[in-house]
């Protein structure tokens, strides 16, 4: 049984999207979880489970502690430095 692929948005799908969400406004309440999602690399359901008191500001982390598909739990640490090329 062969795995799902995943799919990536391409830079140029997150501008649209983002365009999209800006010129219609019964998508303006979309925009900014569109963008929370494009720059922390979130998952939906994770950004659904995010809290206040799992964001890092001094250190610009968002730590978050959720049990994957598995039943296993999971710690996704995102930050809001730039990767590397």
């Amino acid at each position: 049984m062969s795995e799902p692929r995943t799919h990536c948005y391409t830079r140029h799908d997150i501008k649209w999207i983002f365009r999209r969400c800006r010129q219609n406004p019964a998508y303006h309440w979309l925009y900014a979880i569109v963008v929370a999602l494009a720059h922390t690399g979130l998952r939906i359901s994770e950004r659904r489970l995010l809290r206040w008191s799992h964001i890092d500001f001094s250190h610009g982390l968002i730590r978050l502690r959720v049990f994957g598909s598995t039943g296993r739990l999971a710690t996704t640490v995102t930050s809001n430095r730039p990767k590397r090329p």
